[in-house]
Parts: structure tokens; sequence; C-alpha cells
């Protein structure tokens, strides 16, 4: 039920995910009117149902997380503290760095990228192969104005990339901070 409720609500947002030209759109970017709100409703109330067995699994932890993203009505209004205690939740179920790595990104939302990317730093050895690992860092480094830092980093990720899309989405980000560096 859970695992429904995860592909529901995830589902709810594909529209939004990719602009007219079929390039990707962030999280933070997309135009929540083009998500399904008959799907967001689904998703969560089986989330809910999900939530009330006695054991509690990660699918319904990353069921929860994903309906507090559909419930926000902006990235700005997302309630990150209710996502950062999920992953901690999570993260408690399922020690590894990749949920570690959700966890971390999720609190910059509230305490910011400074406090966060000494968290960020210790997870590089155990996700040298992780393209959203490099994402991330190079956003945080970016949000930081170390722009050198944060193309370098861009570029490892589109290195580590195995899709097209992802890849013209990361460059766009390089572009960026080169047209940045010529004002």
């Amino acid at each position: 039920m859970a695992l429904l409720a995860l592909m529901l609500l995830h589902d709810s947002r594909k529209f939004a995910r990719f602009d007219s030209r079929g390039g990707l759109v962030s999280l933070e970017d997309q135009d929540r009117n083009l998500w399904k709100q008959g799907l967001i409703r689904e998703g969560k109330n089986l989330t809910e149902v999900a939530l009330g067995y006695k054991k509690l699994g990660p699918y319904q932890v990353q069921a929860a997380i994903s309906a507090v993203h559909a419930s926000a009505p902006s990235f700005e209004k997302t309630d990150w503290q209710e996502i950062v205690l999920l992953y901690d939740e999570l993260y408690n179920m399922n020690r590894n760095p990749v949920v570690d790595l959700n966890r971390i990104v999720a609190r910059a939302n509230i305490t910011g990228v400074c406090a966060e990317i000494n968290a960020l730093d210790t997870l590089e050895g155990q996700l040298q192969n992780y393209q959203p690992f490099y994402a991330a860092k190079a956003d945080f480094l970016l949000k930081l104005k170390k722009k050198e830092a944060a193309q370098c980093y861009f570029e490892k990720a589109i290195e580590l990339s195995g899709n097209d899309r992802e890849k013209e989405f990361l460059r766009n980000k390089i572009m960026m901070i080169n047209d940045l560096q010529r004002r």
C-alpha cells in the first residue's frame, strides 16, 4: 500500500518535471498547477492508511516524505522540518549514505548550505560514484558563491550521469555559472 502511495505521489508530478523542450525541471522550479491533485489525494490517503500499520517500513516513510512535498503550496512553504524528521526515521531504519545525503539536503533548506556543507563533505568517499551527490555538492557550492568549485562538481555529475536529460540539465547549470562569471 505504501509503495502504491509513493508511486501515485511521484506520478502526480510527472507533467511538471519536464519543460516544453523536454528538459528537466527541478522540484523548486516546477509549476505546481501541473501536479495532478487527484493522484495526490489518493496517494496521501493511502499513505495515511499505511502509516497506521503497527510496523513502520521504509516505503511508508518515503511515501510520507512525498506526501509532505505534494502538500506544499510552494517549494519555500514546504514543511522541511517534517521532511527532516521523516528522513531521520528512514535513516534509523536503513543507515546508508544515500539516505543521509537526502537528509542533509533537506536539512539545508532549514539551516542553510553553510551549516550543512561539512556534513555533505563526509559522504564524498562513500558516494564517489553517485551522480546525485556531485549535483548536490555543486548546488551547495553555487549557493556559497564558489562558482569554480561548483562547476567542477557539476562536470563530475555529468560524467557520472547516464541520462541525456540529466546531463543537459547539469550543463545548463554550468552555462549559468559561466554567464555569472562574465558579468
